[in-house]
């Protein structure tokens, strides 16, 4: 029986942002976006070595980074399913110190009916998937994680977390109904 839901928010509540075109292939900007998200250099490093790269000031890298990143709006329809849903459902992404200000200040209603949220740790890490679980104590079987991201549904299924590559509403909505979940 599934007792909770974790949502990831990018490309599966919000639109995907659009950090390709903001970097523009950047030499450099990979790796660096990388060590950011994993928290191995600080948000001052960063703004510092990004504006370098995009030949920018700190201030109008801060700005633009912040404001053109995450230039998604609220996908509604997987919304309203994300509201309907009765049992405990989460939020976990991999958002950087930024973004996150960003995300609970412009969807704030998310962040409101998720019963938590994680934005803190990494997808990539398995470990992150086994502190999550302990944290809302329950066991990957009783669990379902949604995501965009293929690689991420696989860490998630390899400790046994029920995993859906999230592709529409529709399909997500039957997915979930599948796995024995009631949506109003």
């Amino acid at each position: 029986m599934i007792k909770a839901v974790i949502f990831d928010i990018g490309g599966v509540l919000v639109e995907n942002p659009k950090f390709k075109e903001f970097w523009n292939n950047a030499k450099g900007s990979k790796q660096l976006r990388i060590n950011f998200g994993m928290q191995t250099i600080s948000t001052e490093e960063f703004i510092k070595k990004g504006s370098e790269i995009l030949n920018l000031s700190e201030k109008e890298f801060y700005k633009k980074y912040k404001e053109n990143y995450w230039t998604g709006n609220l996908i509604k329809k997987v919304f309203e399913i994300f509201k309907s849903i009765k049992i405990k459902k989460y939020i976990f992404s991999d958002t950087n110190p930024i973004h996150k200000q960003y995300l609970v200040k412009n969807f704030n209603e998310i962040f409101e009916i998720a019963d938590k949220s994680f934005l803190d740790k990494r997808k990539h890490f398995i470990n992150s998937y086994h502190e999550i679980l302990k944290e809302i104590d329950q066991i990957p079987e009783e669990v379902i994680f949604i995501d965009n991201n293929k690689e991420d549904v696989t860490n998630a299924k390899s400790i046994g977390i029920n995993g859906i590559l999230y592709q529409n509403p529709q399909q997500l909505k039957e997915e979930l109904t599948n796995l024995g979940v009631k949506i109003d």
